[in-house]
């Protein structure tokens, strides 16, 4: 250990060098008698961040030697502390954060200081995952699933390029020659294909 002194010559018995072990020690003491709660609920009045509030639960990662908390609703959201603030934000670590409160509390719930939106990180509501689906109830009859009814092909599709069939009736049976089965000549007029009555000129 050692202490620091500034260089007109006075000192500053508050700040000493300790070893990386024993800041760790430490923190951890520190951690231990703050007891920090294994979930927390954020609330207050705001429009545009409603979203945050809620309860937060602290998850198996630490920051600072501080818990991690992410947002029960969304676990996107994540609470930590960082460089003298506690964050919240959707990456651990993030300076830029949709709220902070400048405080080393050791716990969410004992921090003091007010929490302020922050404009460095613009707020913007994310697609949260879908919600699982219910299991079957026993007791309700079950309701037979409809298949889907076949799309029709587009025009100009692969489906143009087979046979067609013209079928019907005529008056006095005028043209009735013209019915059967046409195939695709492989021409196209205005992209579309031009058909010819088998064993017949093209039409």
């Amino acid at each position: 250990m050692g202490t620091w002194k500034i260089v007109n010559g006075r000192e500053l018995p508050s700040l000493k060098a300790i070893s990386a072990q024993d800041h760790e020690n430490a923190s951890q003491a520190a951690l231990a008698a703050a007891n920090p709660a294994a979930v927390v609920h954020l609330q207050g009045n705001t429009s545009s961040l409603s979203v945050l509030l809620g309860e937060w639960h602290h998850i198996e990662r630490r920051s600072e030697f501080r818990y991690v908390y992410a947002l029960e609703e969304d676990p996107q959201y994540m609470l930590y502390y960082v460089q003298g603030a506690w964050r919240i934000s959707d990456a651990v670590g993030q300076l830029s954060s949709y709220m902070t409160a400048y405080d080393d509390a050791w716990a969410p719930e004992l921090i003091t200081a007010p929490w302020q939106p922050e404009g460095s990180l613009k707020f913007v509501a994310k697609a949260r995952k879908p919600p699982r689906p219910r299991r079957p109830d026993p007791t309700e009859p079950s309701t037979p699933a409809v298949p889907a009814a076949p799309s029709a092909p587009a025009a100009g599709s692969a489906a143009d390029d087979g046979p067609v069939f013209l079928i019907g009736s005529t008056p006095g049976g005028a043209n009735s020659s013209m019915l059967g089965t046409y195939v695709p000549t492989g021409a196209k007029i205005e992209g579309r294909q031009v058909y010819e009555l088998e064993d017949r000129d093209q039409i």
